[in-house]
């Protein structure tokens, strides 16, 4: 090899030398024959141990081999940067849904709590004045039934001139009664008039604990919500139909009551339907007193219906159109009585409610009436 080419290789050689970075902390490379260096470390990892090299090109090859490394390692952060970028993206929403669903479900159950707290107190409340309304009115029955002497009166107890004043239907062919053997019962109104001057009449029927009086206004709302004494009662009272006349009966005079869970008012009347109530006795009798009169009417039709105005009609054109709906009511009875109907007839009408849709409806005939002296 020539000289020129030896020089040019060594002036090379400089080149690259002088080229190369420097490492930190060594200000001379080129002077110095052996030096130390600190390896690229990761952030977090343990320091790395100073390396010795005894030229500057083995130096050269642990610090490429720590670049490469610490590029790994970059890489390897990126990633797990990336990575922990895209949970951090998506973890946030779902995150963020399932405390959403949370915190409608906790909202949710809240709400639930409260209505069922509300129906609790709202339901206890109502049962609360249910019952006191109920012992207000047991209490009142009470104090009225005191206030009535219920005189029974048969045909054999009557003078001569009360036998004139005594009607008594015919028993019809088939009927298991004779209507001129039938007691009465008669009450004394004085002193249930000094409580309500709204008394008209007073009601018994044996075996369904109905004894009462009977008020009247001028509607029929009043005593839908009020009791004897006036004073409001969701129980009501046992009342009869603003155009009833007691003095001259109408074709069909009216009862209304409510039907009381506890049998109270007209809590009973659907006891009429149920066969072991009617296996116990032979009569179908309701006892009907007024200032005028002692009745006795005898059942013929008892039934539930769908809530209509049709069988509270009480006055009719003729005799044909009064039978029509006589027997129209007969052919609605769940129950035979074994009681014939005429034109001739008068009746009385008891309703009250079966459910809030629905009605349970009695109709008897008057056979047997006693006026008063």
């Amino acid at each position: 090899m020539n000289e020129k080419k030896i020089n040019d290789v060594e002036e090379l050689q400089r080149k690259v030398h002088s080229d190369l970075p420097k490492i930190v902390g060594i200000t001379d490379v080129a002077s110095k024959s052996s030096f130390q260096r600190k390896a690229l470390t990761r952030r977090g990892s343990k320091k790395v141990v100073l390396t010795d090299a005894d030229d500057y090109e083995a130096a050269e090859l642990p610090t490429m081999s720590s670049r490469r490394e610490s590029t790994t390692y970059v890489l390897e952060e990126k990633k797990e940067l990336l990575n922990s970028e895209v949970v951090r993206e998506v973890k946030p929403k779902k995150s963020t849904k399932k405390k959403r669903v949370k915190k409608s479900e906790k909202i949710i159950s809240l709400l639930l709590a409260f209505v069922l707290c509300f129906t609790a107190v709202y339901c206890a409340t109502k049962v609360g004045l249910w019952g006191n309304e109920n012992d207000d009115s047991e209490q009142q029955m009470e104090n009225v039934r005191d206030l009535v002497t219920e005189k029974v009166v048969t045909s054999d107890d009557l003078e001569n001139d009360q036998l004139q004043n005594l009607v008594v239907h015919p028993s019809s062919e088939g009927e298991r009664i004779d209507y001129s053997k039938l007691s009465v019962v008669d009450v004394d109104f004085s002193k249930l008039k000094k409580v309500n001057s709204d008394t008209v009449s007073y009601i018994k029927i044996d075996g369904l604990d109905i004894s009462a009086p009977i008020v009247q206004t001028v509607d029929n709302e009043f005593y839908l919500n009020h009791s004897y004494d006036r004073t409001p009662n969701s129980a009501g009272w046992i009342f009869g139909d603003f155009r009833n006349d007691w003095n001259e009966l109408n074709d069909n005079t009216i009862i209304y009551g409510h039907n009381r869970r506890n049998y109270a008012m007209f809590g009973s009347l659907k006891l009429i339907l149920e066969e072991k109530w009617r296996q116990e006795r032979d009569e179908y009798l309701i006892y009907v007193s007024t200032d005028k009169a002692n009745m006795v009417f005898q059942m013929f039709s008892a039934y539930t219906i769908d809530t209509e105005n049709y069988y509270l009609l009480n006055k009719f054109e003729n005799d044909e159109e009064k039978l029509d709906f006589f027997n129209t009511l007969a052919s609605r009875s769940q129950v035979d009585f074994g009681t014939s109907i005429g034109r001739e007839d008068k009746i009385i009408t008891l309703s009250t409610c079966h459910t809030n849709t629905s009605k349970t409806v009695v109709h008897a005939k008057l056979v047997k009436m006693q006026m008063k002296s």
